[in-house]
């Protein structure tokens, strides 16, 4: 398989998904993080937090993300709800954390 066909968040930051899955109107918080794959090595996966009495599935806004990027930066490692994300001194979002809910 050539290494632009590899599915990595190393070549993506995940602060792009970040940003355009924020831009879905359910979506109140995201973090994304990328789940260990023996081919990929990394696929990317969100954790997200909706809005207030929003509804949407994981297909939905896995689908809302293809709409907007590049095959290396879909969420092929799925989607996941929380009801908050974990922070680190309750700011920054904890990476660490959510690599452990894989």
């Amino acid at each position: 398989m050539s290494a632009s066909r590899r599915q990595t968040l190393s070549l993506v930051p995940p602060a792009e998904i970040e940003t355009i899955i924020l831009q879905h109107p359910a979506v109140r918080e995201v973090g994304v993080v990328g789940a260990k794959n023996e081919v990929f090595h990394e696929l990317p996966t969100a954790f997200v937090v909706l809005q207030p009495g929003a509804q949407v599935t994981e297909q939905e806004l896995v689908d809302f993300v293809d709409k907007h990027v590049s095959s290396k930066m879909r969420l092929a490692g799925g989607v996941r709800f929380l009801e908050a994300l974990p922070r680190c001194a309750g700011v920054k979002v904890d990476r660490k954390k959510l690599r452990l809910m894989l």
